[in-house]
């Protein structure tokens, strides 16, 4: 699992080949200046092996150095202005407790409160351009909060801390990311192509509901709860009322996406497009019908509603990518409670990227984030290494690492301008490879979002078998007799010490003193020997690898009588 790093050494696994130096410029402010003095970023990649063996266990492995070298000195110009969203997650799990500091407690909730409160602080420190920076809020839980929100730009983001901490702003419900970042992109879709597109998403669990819109068309049964329930037999709120809702809650009762529990009480014919709500809250895999402010029961049972809710996720966010939005994931907890390789696939998809927190941390990432967006001297943020796995090549995962499919995602550390930047950096990464070949990879680094890219990064390396020396040649048995006409395959009478040595192939030769045998190499590299007239012959073979190497065999060939059986005519005495 990969995680954005606070500062830290990188270590990564990959294997690879040549060395290659890119260079692009650092452009943060609205106009470019490509002068020598302007930041600018080189990144070679060198292999400590041009080509490796496979050892015995099957598998290779080369450790690749990446140097980045940052140049130039930054100053302070006045940058594109920045349009950011804050998705907020203030589903039930928010109201966990959680401890920090010398034994403090308090809730996720609160800890996600104060982080976004800073973080506006920074923005509005740092908003100093003639164009203002605007910002937004989509707090969400199984579905969007829109009483809470903030759905349109506005130039001031303390009105985004203000929301955040009223005291009616309280977590509940489950977890939908599609409806979140969808409303997001359509805040930003109302931005202006100069102007850079953030989403800052913040979670705590792993997405559990989801809408989209089908047709469809037949019957299906409208789910009511108890309010509706007492409304529609005469709202009597007394104990036969309550003793019969609770014996159809357990006869037929379900769960919705709202966590509320619901009955099926009657059919009703819909068709038409409508928005279809699927739920695996809980470990349920159902889906709902959103008709005429009511739920309406789609399908009781999903194989795998996670699978579908994440394609509707990937589809917006694809749909962000196209829109030049880049997105920051950040995800509060551990692994049991979140998927980080998920938030950082979807980060990856925008040039954007995920980090990790917990109640010590949240809050410096949340001033970190927005310190790097918003500010005036040009730096390198944010950054990652991604590449795509050849067939039979193995990435081994670390705290800085991501695999998704045949995907990497290795995290970079961030490159300050103060004016001027470190002179270099260098990071080392090892793949494992477990099959020969000759493999060829593509990288690029990221960047501040995408801002800063170097692009196909080409680099091949070879893995050979390991080279295993032939040690001797024998036959297994020291004659062989057949019959003139006869054929066998030479090589089904020999052994090779080691048996796996690298190099099998040999010669063949006949002694000059008989042509009572013939040899000829089949197209399967095998040698057919056939006994050609009555006599003998020595047949010896030489290890094209080591010509030291030999191994003979006498052939003895019979002619067959008149009732089949051989005449030796004295040649087995002979031997």
């Amino acid at each position: 699992m990969m995680v954005t790093r606070l500062p830290k050494k990188i270590m990564l696994q990959v294997c690879i080949v040549f060395c290659f130096i890119y260079t692009v410029p650092i452009h943060t402010s609205a106009t470019s200046n490509n002068n020598s003095s302007s930041p600018t970023l080189d990144a070679g990649i060198t292999p400590d092996k041009n080509a490796v063996e496979l050892s015995d266990n099957g598998l290779a492995e080369v450790e690749m150095k990446i140097n980045l070298l940052p140049s130039g000195k930054a100053t302070a110009k006045p940058r594109d202005p920045n349009d950011v969203v804050f998705v907020f997650d203030k589903s039930g799990s928010m109201n966990d407790i959680v401890h920090y500091g010398n034994g403090r407690e308090t809730t996720k909730l609160e800890k996600a409160k104060e982080a976004v409160t800073l973080a506006t602080e920074i923005f509005k420190e740092n908003n100093k351009g003639p164009d203002k920076d605007q910002y937004a809020l989509v707090p969400f839980s199984w579905q969007n909060d829109m009483i809470n929100s903030i759905d349109e730009l506005k130039n001031n983001p303390y009105l985004v801390s203000n929301m955040v901490n009223q005291r009616k702003f309280t977590a509940e419900g489950g977890t939908n990311y599609t409806q979140a970042l969808q409303k997001a992109g359509e805040i930003l879709r109302t931005s202006t192509k100069d102007r850079n597109k953030y989403i800052i998403f913040l979670t705590d669990g792993m997405p559990t509901n989801s809408e989209n819109i089908q047709t469809i068309k037949g019957y299906y049964y409208k789910l009511i709860n108890y309010d509706e329930y007492r409304s529609i037999y005469g709202y009597r709120d007394d104990y036969n009322t309550r003793r019969e809702w609770f014996a159809l809650v357990i006869d037929r009762g379900i769960t919705g996406p709202d966590g509320t529990i619901y009955i099926e009480w009657e059919e009703r014919y819909i068709s038409g497009q409508v928005p279809i709500v699927f739920d695996s809250n809980s470990g349920r895999n159902q889906a709902f019908i959103k008709h005429n402010d009511s739920f309406y029961l789609y399908e009781p049972s999903f194989a795998d509603t996670n699978s579908i809710i994440k394609s509707h996720i990937r589809e917006v966010v694809d749909q962000l990518k196209k829109e030049n939005v880049s997105l920051y994931n950040i995800g509060f907890g551990d692994e049991k409670n979140i998927d980080m390789n998920f938030l950082v696939e979807l980060a990856s998809r925008t040039n954007g990227t995920a980090i990790q927190v917990d109640a010590g941390t949240i809050t410096e990432v949340f001033e970190r984030i927005a310190s790097n967006l918003s500010s005036e001297y040009p730096s390198l943020t944010e950054g990652f290494l991604r590449f795509t796995l050849p067939e039979n090549v193995q990435m081994v995962e670390d705290e800085h690492s991501t695999v998704v499919g045949n995907e990497v995602i290795y995290s970079l550390p961030d490159i300050p301008f103060t004016p001027t930047p470190p002179a270099s950096m260098f990071e080392q990464f090892n793949v494992k490879f477990t099959s020969k070949g000759i493999y060829n990879f593509r990288f690029d680094i990221v960047y501040n979002g995408g801002k800063i890219k170097i692009e196909n990064i080409p680099v091949t390396v070879t893995v050979n078998e390991k080279n295993r020396p032939l040690q001797k040649i024998e036959f297994s048995v020291p004659t062989k007799t057949i019959y003139v006409g006869e054929s066998f395959n030479l090589n089904d009478l020999l052994r090779f010490i080691p048996f796996n040595a690298t190099n099998k192939e040999f010669n063949v030769q006949l002694s000059q003193d008989s042509t009572a045998v013939s040899a000829a190499k089949a197209m399967n590299g095998k040698w057919i020997i056939t006994g050609a007239e009555k006599g003998y012959r020595t047949i010896t073979v030489t290890s094209l690898e080591n010509s030291r190497i030999t191994a003979s065999i006498l052939v003895i060939v019979k002619e067959r009588n008149s009732d089949g059986e051989g005449e030796d005519h004295g040649l087995d005495n002979k031997w």
